[in-house]
């Protein structure tokens, strides 16, 4: 049996899929995550700590905030447009897995260019490093370099 958990619509006459971006992630458990899902409307701090990496912007790209259940690998992706509320919403089952993948690419391409810049210099790498060479936002707070490290 495949399972997972969706969100169903009904007599939807078109699926419109909106290109995203992920500016930060914020973990928690699943108690958190359901209390978080059960409360959508209501002011959190989280989203009021992250609110700046939630943006749409001049191409129409959605940069969210995804809370992420740590247990289960669900998540839900955050515009609050300035609130601090989950205004615009999306569910993502299963993506944790997805974000540690791509994090791991990352971090097999910053070992690689390490490794190879080591006969020539010494290697340091730093956060803007991170996004300029890499296109991964890592911040202090923003949770990415939790997952990076």
């Amino acid at each position: 049996m495949l399972s997972t958990s969706a969100i169903f619509e009904r007599k939807q006459s078109v699926i419109e899929p909106q290109p995203s971006t992920i500016e930060a992630v914020y973990e928690m458990d699943n108690a958190t995550f359901e209390n978080f899902c059960d409360t959508l409307m209501e002011n959190h701090i989280f989203i009021q700590d992250l609110k700046d990496y939630m943006y749409v912007d001049n191409t129409g790209v959605i940069h969210g905030l995804l809370a992420l259940n740590a247990e289960s690998g669900n998540g839900v992706l955050i515009d609050s447009q300035g609130y601090d509320y989950a205004r615009y919403t999306a569910f993502m089952p299963n993506i944790k897995e997805y974000v540690d993948k791509q994090v791991s690419l990352v971090v097999e391409q910053i070992v690689s260019d390490a490794i190879q810049m080591s006969d020539e210099c010494e290697y340091a790498f730093d956060c803007e490093c991170a996004e300029n060479n890499y296109g991964l936002p890592v911040t202090e707070n923003n949770g990415i370099g939790a997952i990076l490290l």
